[in-house]
């Protein structure tokens, strides 16, 4: 167990979508982490909204994905997000995933980790390279 709450940013899940509420109920159910930060929709309007709805700092709702990992990273560990759950389509999970990597962050994918064999095996080469997980 930690000292503190492992902090979580999620990347879709906003609005309307099923899954993403989902994901925030079972994460908080253990009461060991926390959501911190998100870009949770393409529409910023609708990311806004359910940061809001779900406590998250305005400061820390993104307008697109790019920008929450690259900001989170920027920031010192002992602030940004440890890491990242995301929920979004099937047809994006690799390139999301794959940069989430890059900024330093494990993940949390549901199935299907990615759209094809060739990108599962790209993913996979991430991993071991930076030992995330």
């Amino acid at each position: 167990m930690t000292e503190r709450k492992l902090r979580m940013g999620m990347i879709g899940g906003g609005g309307s979508a099923m899954i993403g509420p989902i994901h925030l109920r079972a994460a908080l159910m253990e009461n060991d982490i926390e959501l911190v930060c998100g870009c949770f929709s393409r529409n910023y309007q609708t990311s806004l909204a359910t940061g809001q709805a779900w406590h998250v700092p305005e400061s820390r709702i993104y307008r697109d994905y790019k920008e929450m990992l690259e900001k989170e990273a920027s920031l010192p560990k002992g602030e940004r997000m440890d890491f990242v759950a995301i929920v979004t389509p099937n047809k994006v999970h690799y390139e999301q995933a794959a940069l989430a990597l890059d900024r330093g962050f494990d993940i949390v994918l549901d199935k299907p980790m990615t759209f094809s064999l060739e990108e599962a095996l790209k993913l996979q080469e991430k991993v071991e390279q930076t030992g995330l997980t």
